[in-house]
């Protein structure tokens, strides 16, 4: 049982990187584009997950862009999930959001 969920975590966690990527890719004009939040339901081994993307811009100016997985558990009641991702600056550089940004988002 803890190797099926440690396989079904990291496929989990291999689709929010993979979006976090491909969201990476796009040019800053498009990520200003995003709304503010987007959410998508994904099968994964079975089990139904959803991606929620925020992007959030800040009075300086940096854009916080987000991609959270959620599972809900405990017939819907409860739901775990983790989120990653990066900060799109002014002059159009990229930067990790770290664990600090990502808590004063949800917080």
């Amino acid at each position: 049982m803890a190797s099926a969920r440690a396989d079904f975590n990291a496929r989990v966690s291999h689709e929010r990187r993979s979006r976090i990527e491909t969201l990476r890719g796009r040019p800053p004009i498009e990520l200003r584009a995003l709304p503010s939040l987007s959410t998508e339901k994904t099968e994964v081994l079975g089990k139904l997950i959803t991606f929620t993307t925020y992007a959030e811009v800040q009075k300086d100016g940096r854009l916080l862009i987000l991609v959270r997985s959620d599972e809900q558990r405990l017939l819907g009641m409860v739901s775990y999930g983790a989120t990653d991702g990066f900060w799109v600056l002014p002059d159009g550089s990229i930067a990790e959001a770290s664990d600090k940004d990502v808590l004063e988002y949800f917080g």
